[in-house]
């Protein structure tokens, strides 16, 4: 079974690179969202929950979590 985690443990870190650099075009996609819908009544951004909004700005906490979780792993 540990084996079966190493294994899983190399993917993952294989994929670190791929993931980090969608980062910024998912940001980039996020705010065009932002500006292209405008803010309804309730001052919320159309097309967007409070809950993406709050995801997207925790993005770059969330990797660097990730990568701190992956070199605890190590």
């Amino acid at each position: 079974m540990l084996k079966s985690h190493k294994q899983r443990y190399a993917d993952v870190r294989s994929q670190t690179n791929q993931w980090q650099e969608r980062i910024p075009p998912i940001k980039k996609k996020f705010e065009y969202i932002k500006g292209w819908e405008g803010e309804n009544d309730n001052g919320e951004v159309e097309g967007l929950t409070e809950d993406d909004v709050k995801k997207v700005d925790t993005l770059d906490d969330a990797w660097r979590q990730f990568l701190i979780g992956m070199t605890e792993a190590n």
